[in-house]
């Protein structure tokens, strides 16, 4: 018989048996039996997971479909869109299927947040296709329009969106680095649905022509142009501003903390939680530090002095408690030693001690090997080569964990050494301390992967160096917002809200690249920053601002989530699109101006304070 490690499918079985079992005993035994430990809490999660991604899925469509019929006020503008996202949706998880991927929680954020994404390049081709098919153009030529103005940008998004999630691709946790390789498949296949499968629909499906509104200054033009002129004429305050906020955000960033804590992710009146909790209060310790003594030969636990040694040890570490964690118990071969000493000494506690000599400590083990074989091999190996040591603590932080390893590795190999023994280290505590050691460096990699590439995409949109860096600005702008909220509210960093900055990057600089995409091109038309400004928000403002809300709408689903770090990675990244739409309206176009000093006036109707005109077909973007 192989006891191994069991696998998420196995665990299940295992926690139905178990809990069958049990049932019998209730209102038998007690009616407080409970099965706790880190099993039962790892099958909670997994059970979470598996209600989120449902209640996301439904969530999310219904949502999005509410939106995108108050937006478009057109059956086919939710039914295209919507059904491009449920391809995207679906083409993604088959490819997880195919591939053997299990749901798991990073990965459990992938249906909402593709949902997302694919809607957002629906809107902007479908706000283009409609304004230019209701002025009069056909079919044909409304469409290839719209994709002419949207095309570039569409794709330059789709692309920075999936290198900021492909950053995790390199990460050593593979549930991370699947988040990076789906989301990123998930983010060009969405891209590929929206310019082939939109264009086709509206080919074959009647679409009603609706009349254009006669007054612009209603709506969102005024709110558009309001933007304009305040970013425009005030450049120098609002950029100062926008640095000083900047320069404040990545200071206290720098003081941000870490946490890996899943009962912390649990509401209070959860029953894994309730469980472990209990099990705490009465037994102390939940939690293990599995550490494996090898003495490189046959029998070579056998030896008093190691043994009275390592009772030593196991005395001392019992004592240790830190800020954040504590031990409460140390378990090996030594309490069986100890145990069966006493006993056959008639119960007498002065004997409850490893014996001197190894003729004595051997037929002891001999007799508990007779009688409880299960007992022993607990502890030992077959050939008495290797002694196993339990060190448990109740649950804490798994930031400490490597605090703890550390410690006691230092101290176990100290009073080791005189007896040649190779010291080791496993169990659930040290397997997430340096899990959450490995996400720390994985996603700073992540983060600096993710700005390099979208900078040099930026650099590449726009045909210039120094834009293409100004244009960052705006986008890391809001992400470092949030982390600084994050970190004034008391709010540590975990393992789901530290993917933001990655995930947040390619999302906040949608926005961004189209703007940065029209202003160009007015820009190189006319020469005059401040009209291009206008001329690109007055005409692309519109679908970043119905973007940015379906967008927010979709990660805010999150919110329904029964995990306390679920709801936070969803406030926090529609919180930053949020911030980005604002970062476009208002800091991108002061950037632009001052970036760009000489007006060279090639139109005499424009000035600063901009006449009531607006952009005419030539001149407008997308």
């Amino acid at each position: 018989w192989h006891r191994g490690y069991l696998g998420e499918q196995e665990s299940g079985e295992a926690e139905i048996k178990i809990q069958s079992i049990l049932d019998q005993y209730r209102g038998v035994m007690s009616d407080q039996i409970r099965l706790t430990g880190s099993m039962p809490i790892a099958m909670m999660l997994s059970k979470i997971l598996e209600r989120d991604f449902t209640v996301f899925s439904g969530l999310g469509n219904l949502i999005i479909g509410i939106l995108l019929f108050i937006i478009f006020r057109r059956w086919s503008g939710v039914f295209m869109p919507l059904l491009a996202m449920t391809l995207g949706v679906l083409v993604t998880l088959s490819l997880m299927a195919i591939f053997g991927t299990p749901m798991q929680v990073s990965t459990s954020i992938l249906p909402a947040f593709l949902l997302a994404v694919c809607v957002g390049d629906s809107i902007h081709l479908l706000t283009m296709f409609y304004r230019n098919y209701d002025a009069g153009d056909e079919k044909i030529h409304a469409m290839a329009a719209a994709l002419g103005h949207t095309g570039l940008p569409m794709f330059f998004t789709s692309i920075t969106t999936a290198a900021g999630l492909a950053s995790f691709a390199t990460s050593d946790l593979t549930l991370v680095a699947a988040l990076g390789i789906y989301g990123a498949l998930g983010s060009l296949i969405a891209f590929l649905l929206t310019v082939f499968i939109l264009p086709s629909l509206i080919a074959v499906l009647p679409i009603k022509r609706r009349a254009l509104p006669q007054d612009e200054n209603k709506g969102l033009q005024p709110i558009l142009a309001w933007s304009a002129r305040t970013a425009t004429r005030h450049p120098k305050i609002i950029v100062g501003c926008g640095m000083a906020i900047f320069v404040s955000a990545i200071a206290i960033v720098s003081q941000i903390q870490f946490s890996h804590h899943p009962l912390a992710w649990l509401p209070q009146e959860n029953e894994a939680l309730k469980s472990i909790k209990n099990y705490e209060a009465h037994m102390g310790s939940t939690i293990n530090f599995e550490i494996m003594l090898d003495t490189g030969k046959d029998r070579g636990v056998i030896n008093a002095p190691l043994l009275q040694a390592l009772d030593r040890v196991q005395q001392e570490v019992v004592t240790w408690e830190g800020e954040h964690w504590s031990i409460t118990k140390a378990i090996s071969v030594v309490n069986i030693i100890k145990e069966t000493n006493r006993a056959l000494h008639d119960n007498d506690e002065n004997h409850f001690s490893v014996p001197d000599d190894p003729a004595l400590i051997s037929q002891e083990l001999f007799l508990v090997e007779l009688d409880e074989p299960d007992d022993l091999l607990n502890v030992l190996d077959k050939g008495y080569q290797v002694a196993r040591v339990t060190v448990t603590t109740p649950w804490f932080d798994a930031i400490y964990a490597q605090e703890v390893v550390e410690k006691m590795q230092a101290y176990m190999q100290q009073e080791m050494a005189p007896y040649d023994v190779k010291v080791s280290f496993t169990g659930v505590a040290p397997i997430l301390g340096v899990t959450f050691g490995k996400m720390l460096v994985s996603t700073a990699e992540s983060y600096g992967i993710a700005a390099v590439i979208i900078t040099l995409m930026m650099v590449m949109l726009i045909g210039d160096i120094k834009l293409g860096l100004l244009s960052m600005i705006p986008s890391l702008l809001p992400i470092l917002i949030i982390l600084a909220g994050l970190q004034l509210v008391g709010i540590r960093l975990d393992m789901l809200t530290m993917l933001v900055g990655s995930i947040a990057i390619g999302l906040t600089v949608d926005d961004n690249i189209h703007f940065m995409h029209g202003f160009r091109r007015v820009y190189l038309k006319t020469g005059d920053p401040a009209y291009a400004v206008e001329a690109t928000l007055t005409s692309t403002g519109r679908a970043m601002l119905i973007t940015s809300i379906v967008l927010s709408a979709g990660f805010a689903i999150y919110t329904q989530s029964l995990m306390s770090n679920m709801m936070i990675f969803g406030v926090t990244t529609a919180g930053c699109i949020v911030l980005a739409l604002i970062a476009t309206y208002l800091l991108a176009p002061a950037l632009m101006v001052l970036a760009n000093k000489t007006w060279h006036h090639q139109l005499p109707h424009k000035s600063a304070g901009f006449p009531d005109r607006t952009p005419n077909d030539s001149e407008s973007v997308d």
